[in-house]
């Protein structure tokens, strides 16, 4: 049980550092990638719903609020919706709404009690 609980607890970090890594080279770069990003932060919340363990929960808030820190600084850190007008918003729209969804789903789940 050890060893599995380290396999998976060097799976979320291995995702948080390739998150950061994303991250770090999306601000080098000038350019962010919103799939790639979101596919990062919500990876490991994924595999511990799917595993049912309760911490997903914790770990579904904490991607949602890494989504909305990212896009808040996208949206009010740079003029991109003078730039590109309001049809910008909609994937970082479609992403949050995923992240509030997967949450959402991961309460109802820890409270009928599925999630260990």
């Amino acid at each position: 049980k050890r060893q599995r609980i380290a396999i998976i607890a060097a799976f979320f970090f291995g995702l948080i550092g390739l998150g950061a890594v994303v991250s770090i080279i999306s601000n080098a770069t000038g350019k962010s990638d919103f799939g790639t990003n979101f596919l990062t932060e919500m990876m490991g919340a994924a595999i511990t719903l799917l595993l049912r363990r309760r911490a997903a929960v914790h770990l579904f808030a904490l991607s949602l609020a890494g989504v909305i820190a990212q896009f808040s600084w996208t949206f009010l850190g740079t003029d991109l919706i003078a730039k590109k007008g309001l049809g910008a918003a909609v994937f970082p729209l479609v992403i949050a709404l995923i992240g509030v969804a997967s949450l959402l789903y991961a309460r109802r789940k820890a409270a009928d009690k599925t999630l260990r």
